[in-house]
């Protein structure tokens, strides 16, 4: 697929992203960079058929950054971007539950720390056989972790500057539960949430 496609799936599912600023510019092509390489940790196939590089620090595909930065990419996102692939869905919600919410900071120290960016020292596609045996077991891993979960029952609040994931068929957010999450002083994690014999449980 067109990196522009995906850019426009991400855009759509995180408002965040359309303020247009060169650090959201930035955080948009990482989530491409990490989807594309878990894509072809799983199926060993490319996701992205554009180029990366690394700009600035972090890897980019030139095309969709100029789009962004330049010709008005979020002004082009007012509908949800159909996605038809399955296996590429998958993958792509995946990465929007997981990294969707990091900083700019975050995403540079994941990239440091799984050295994604002596992939795309110089402009070129990505390639199975070079990516690390380490990070094609991390991407698997994190796939296999999420792989079987409905996206479409996960809810998410954020109290406090936390934020809370539940499943949506099991758990209405009252106020009384709401009004447990604003007593609870922020964490900077991401906490999952149930309802088990009446009591509120934090995971």
């Amino acid at each position: 697929m067109k990196a522009i496609e995906i850019a426009k799936w991400f855009l759509y599912k995180n408002p965040s992203l359309l303020k247009g600023g060169i650090d959201e510019n930035h955080k948009l092509n990482t989530l491409l960079c990490f989807s594309n390489l878990m894509y072809l940790s799983v199926y060993k196939e490319k996701l992205i058929d554009d180029k990366f590089e690394k700009f600035e620090g972090y890897p980019v595909v030139k095309s969709a950054y100029n789009e962004y930065q330049y010709n008005n990419l979020c002004e082009s996102v007012d509908e949800n971007p159909t996605i038809l692939d399955e296996k590429i869905l998958q993958v792509l919600e995946i990465n929007n539950f997981v990294y969707s919410d990091f900083s700019l900071s975050e995403f540079n120290d994941m990239c440091n720390n799984l050295n994604i960016l002596t992939l795309v020292e110089k402009e070129s596609t990505i390639d199975y056989k070079n990516i690390p045996q380490d990070l094609k077991e991390f991407m698997v891993n994190l796939y296999n972790l999420y792989k079987d979960y409905d996206f479409d029952n996960i809810g998410t609040e954020i109290v406090n500057g936390n934020k809370y994931v539940y499943f949506k068929d099991e758990l209405e957010l009252t106020e009384d539960i709401l009004n447990q999450l604003k007593a609870i002083e922020k964490q900077n994690t991401t906490t999952f949430i149930e309802m088990i014999d009446g009591q509120l449980v934090f995971s």
